[in-house]
């Protein structure tokens, strides 16, 4: 990663997306989750064109949210998107299910809501920002 976007991360976020590990986040509330997925997601869709990303999220709201922390890492790399997909086949009209956005290295990251039903009484911590998944 170059300055410039390291700049955006605390030390500790910033070896956590620069190691290139596969690895599970247990962190406390406000400490940069999103934002490191986000960051290493659109940093492998630039040295790894054509990797496909996918993250999911408990809510449509999340998902939108860490999909907008990927564009801020976006802007940050000066990326260029190419494309923007919603599928709005959500259970209620208007839902979005998902939502894509498509480097022009040919990378795609999709931001999906989780398919397991939660209750906001049973959800634990660790449904509230599903780890990022790299698809081969």
């Amino acid at each position: 990663m170059d300055s410039a976007t390291t700049d955006l991360l605390i030390q500790i976020q910033g070896l956590n997306v620069a190691s290139g590990r596969q690895l599970a986040i247990r962190a406390t509330r406000q400490w940069g989750k999103s934002t490191c997925t986000a960051g290493e997601t659109v940093h492998d869709s630039l040295i790894d064109p054509g990797t496909k990303w996918v993250t999911m999220s408990a809510g449509e709201r999340q998902s939108l949210e860490w999909l907008g922390k990927a564009k801020e890492w976006q802007a940050a790399y000066q990326m260029v998107i190419a494309d923007v997909i919603e599928d709005r086949g959500g259970i209620a009209e208007g839902l979005v299910r998902s939502s894509e956005i498509i480097f022009n290295t040919g990378s795609p990251i999709i931001a999906c809501i989780s398919l397991v039903p939660t209750s906001p009484t049973s959800a634990s911590p660790k449904w509230v920002d599903r780890p990022t998944s790299r698809l081969s």
